[in-house]
């Protein structure tokens, strides 16, 4: 630890090795709405370079920056070893080596405004005049350095680049977003990441759903309670058909509710489930979730409002 410390302050001592590079980002989801920033190279890894706001850099205390050092360390070995081959195995491929010929992604820690956790930007894709022209990710750097959340966040946005490779590249389809989005909320739970329920991911997906149950699945507005909702239904879906329709969908030319086979039972089905979630241990168990943390005593819109 001693060796590693001591390494990362002559880093921090001679910046002239750190050379910042300029990116694009959305200024819609940036703190002090910018267009593009300035980022230092921190850490790469087998499969992902990663970049950290050069200006909030400059706001932070020495310890700070160590500490943020070493939890894009950590960050970068779980992408490397439980983020890129557990989405790639059930979703498929990114597009590898991509429009920059990098094997690597690369991804973007900024400042960004309360609420938002990440984001993908699909002009990166392909070479524009607003492009940044590499498969990238952009991640909340306070959310990543201050919550557990930051593993979760990343596979959530690079199931994003998955989908864009696997439909809109191979397959010449664009993905409905709720239905994107809906894979995206799932991949968290794929790779384990809600097994300690309080306070997860998953946790404050139920809570925001429960706060607003009727809100319209296929009426994407790009709101928290949208991604509730896709989250919810996701959920239900792979406890019912299991991981291997994420896969099927996948590789579906279809997209949206037509890649699902019988989506409208399926749909009328799920609607019942998040109102009684039965507690029945029947074999079929149409009418509740598997997932123990989306229990009865957990989630059941029902139960909420007949307390």
């Amino acid at each position: 630890r001693y060796l590693l410390i001591f390494f990362l302050l002559i880093f921090f001592s001679f910046p002239a090795y750190a050379h910042a590079e300029q990116f694009f980002v959305n200024k819609d989801f940036d703190a002090q709405g910018r267009e593009t920033i300035k980022a230092d190279p921190k850490i790469t890894g087998d499969n992902a370079h990663f970049f950290a706001d050069e200006a909030y850099l400059a706001i932070l205390p020495e310890n700070e920056i160590l500490r943020l050092i070493s939890v894009i360390s950590d960050l970068s070995r779980e992408f490397d070893e439980v983020i890129y081959p557990g989405l790639r195995k059930v979703f498929g491929e990114e597009n590898n080596p991509g429009i920059d010929g990098d094997k690597r992604i690369s991804v973007v820690l900024h400042n960004m405004k309360s609420g938002v956790g990440g984001y993908v930007r699909e002009a990166d894709f392909n070479s524009g005049k607003m492009s940044n022209g590499r498969e990238m990710i952009y991640l909340n750097i306070q959310e990543v350095l201050n919550t557990e959340f930051g593993p979760s966040f990343l596979a959530h946005e690079f199931q994003h680049l998955i989908t864009y490779n696997e439909k809109t590249i191979k397959r010449n389809a664009r993905e409905d977003q709720w239905l994107n989005e809906a894979r995206s909320e799932y991949a968290p739970t794929l790779l384990g990441y809600n097994e300690d329920y309080k306070n997860s991911y998953l946790s404050k997906r139920v809570n925001e759903f429960l706060a607003h149950p009727s809100d319209a699945l296929l009426d994407w507005r790009g709101r928290s309670v949208d991604h509730a909702s896709a989250s919810m239904f996701v959920h239900y879906l792979v406890d019912r058909y299991g991981e291997d329709i994420l896969t099927n969908m996948m590789q579906s030319e279809r997209v949206g509710a037509e890649s699902i086979a019988s989506f409208d039972e399926i749909f009328r089905d799920w609607i019942t489930t998040v109102y009684i979630n039965s507690t029945i241990n029947d074999e079929d168990g149409v009418f509740k979730y598997k997932n123990p943390n989306l229990s009865f005593g957990k989630f059941a819109c029902f139960a909420i409002q007949h307390r």
